[in-house]
């Protein structure tokens, strides 16, 4: 009863913030600027072939959840509520794990907000469609990218969230994780050469590597993307538990 208090009153802070408003907002916005921007220098654009596209607006949902993450554990240091949480009788690996969790559901909610937005304005632009036989298959097709994409999500949030905690800074912790996201693919691939270089977490982070044929190092398979990805995740969690774990309530 404690924990989905605990996961209620986190996700009730997070979700009344105004800023997850406007992440929302912002998202369908850029869904009907693609929209009308397809819809006004395409002279003929498929329903579903609209979706698929609006599919890749998926790295502002990332953005959205490393914002959220970002500023998750730094916010309450810096408002000084944190104290509030922490002299309730409910272990601090709860606390932690509960907005840890909080985040990634609103990453995923956000992952729907997109769905739902091309969807709609897909339909509304160019005509619902019915699902024929290659229509199913095409969706079913854009439901496991949204399931990849759940993915990399996920670590980025994680890495955000463990440098909020350990730094007690929103900003830097946002600032960070996003020059990381951009950035550190493409610093791996100047790496490609050493055959260490498949084991750096950026390598690993896009999994549609593997739905589209195109894997960044020779070797690499799902399995073991996911087998990086799951050790980075459990190396963020220890460190964010230790340090969030000694943290003086007084700070």
């Amino acid at each position: 009863m404690h924990t989905l208090r605990l996961l209620q009153n986190e996700w009730v802070k997070l979700i009344k913030k105004p800023s997850a408003l406007i992440m929302g907002v912002i998202l369908v916005a850029l869904v009907a600027t693609l929209g009308g921007g397809t819809a006004y220098f395409t002279e003929v654009t498929a329903f579903w072939e609209f979706v698929a596209d609006a599919s890749t607006l998926y790295a502002v949902t990332i953005l959205f959840s490393i914002i959220a993450a970002g500023s998750t554990v730094a916010s309450e240091f810096s408002s000084g509520t944190i104290k509030l949480l922490l002299i309730r009788p409910v272990r601090r690996v709860k606390i932690l794990a509960a907005k840890f969790l909080v985040v990634i559901l609103y990453g995923v909610l956000m992952l729907f907000v997109l769905a739902g937005a091309s969807l709609m304005i897909g339909g509304l632009l160019f005509g619902f469609e019915p699902l024929y036989i290659n229509e199913v298959n095409m969706l079913g097709d854009l439901a496991e990218t949204y399931l990849l994409y759940i993915g990399e999500l996920v670590i980025y949030a994680a890495m955000a969230f463990m440098i909020s905690t350990v730094f007690r800074s929103s900003s830097l912790a946002i600032g960070l994780s996003i020059f990381l996201m951009f950035t550190g693919p493409q610093m791996t691939m100047l790496a490609g050469r050493y055959e260490w270089a498949k084991y750096i977490l950026f390598a690993n982070t896009n999994l549609t590597q593997f739905k589209e044929n195109r894997v960044l190092f020779e070797g690499m398979t799902v399995g073991f993307s996911l087998a990086v990805i799951a050790a980075y995740l459990v190396i963020f969690a220890v460190v964010s538990w230790q340090v969030f774990q000694r943290r003086d309530v007084a700070v």
